[in-house]
């Protein structure tokens, strides 16, 4: 039987990868299954995955905080892979090892629902943690106008580097009708029962810019102040909800040579988690 794991903090105490991956390898029949294990330092953590480099059974693995940024720094040492940012997943193909950022190829794919292959013109992307970091990574090579805006310059080289311009946040409130598409990678209003917004109600609800989509990734009882301005002011948005989980289905695809079934496996992680 093959193993697959999800890491990181206390994850033994409700993760719910566990049931996500191990209703996938139920249904497509795949002899598996995935466990929590608790990772309390990084001397644990580098133990842990030099035992999975000699596993033979070894699957793949899902990734929870506050481990995410040392599992890559580990393969990018030791096995001098070229990767950006923090890593949610990491996995065995023929004999390989593989990470990757799974919430931002989930953030990506929820964007192609109104974009397909990403043909936009634009994207402004609020924000510069680790969210927003390894977004503009992913684009840096899309020929779309892209900005940051963010509160401090103390990022301003990394994001440089992606080819995006920095702008300071609160100039968001000035730009908001010039940007085809805009992404919240920060917490402001992260809570959906918040009234706080990163960008000015009175702002959205007088725009004339009726062909924006803007993609909050925040969902905890959505939809956030953001988005609702945005329905009232007729605007296309959507919250993290779907990239939430269609990161954990973008996960087990990769780890199973099963990518091109991830909408066949978020079904099946829909209805395992009802």
């Amino acid at each position: 039987m093959k193993e697959a794991f999800i890491i990181g903090k206390d994850v033994s105490k409700g993760a719910r990868s566990p049931i996500l991956w191990n209703a996938c390898f139920e249904h497509f029949k795949i002899d598996a299954s995935m466990v929590a294990i608790d990772i309390e330092s990084n001397t644990e953590l580098v133990a842990f995955l030099n035992q999975q480099v000699n596993n033979s059974d070894f699957l793949g693995a899902a990734v929870a905080s506050p481990i995410k940024e040392n599992v890559s720094q580990f393969f990018i040492e030791n096995f001098k892979i070229d990767f950006y940012g923090p890593a949610n997943c990491f996995y065995k193909s023929d004999d390989k090892f593989i990470i990757l950022n799974t919430d931002t190829l989930a953030a990506l794919e929820t964007i192609s629902i109104n974009f397909p292959n990403l043909n936009f013109s634009d994207i402004a992307i609020l924000g510069s943690g680790a969210v927003a970091k390894s977004m503009a990574y992913n684009l840096r090579d899309h020929q779309a106008t892209k900005t940051i805006y963010a509160r401090s310059k103390a990022h301003y080289e990394t994001f440089k580097g992606f080819n995006f311009k920095f702008k300071e946040f609160s100039n968001i409130n000035n730009n908001f009708d010039e940007h085809e598409v805009i992404v919240n990678c920060t917490d402001v209003g992260r809570d959906g029962s918040n009234i706080e917004s990163p960008i000015d109600i009175n702002i959205i609800l007088a725009t004339n810019a009726k062909n924006q989509f803007v993609f909050d990734v925040n969902y905890i009882n959505g939809p956030s102040a953001l988005l609702k301005a945005c329905s009232s002011a007729g605007i296309q948005n959507v919250d993290g909800s779907r990239m939430n989980l269609m990161q954990a289905a973008i996960a087990f695809g990769h780890s199973n040579k099963l990518i091109d079934s991830k909408d066949e496996i978020l079904g099946v992680m829909e209805a395992a988690i009802i």
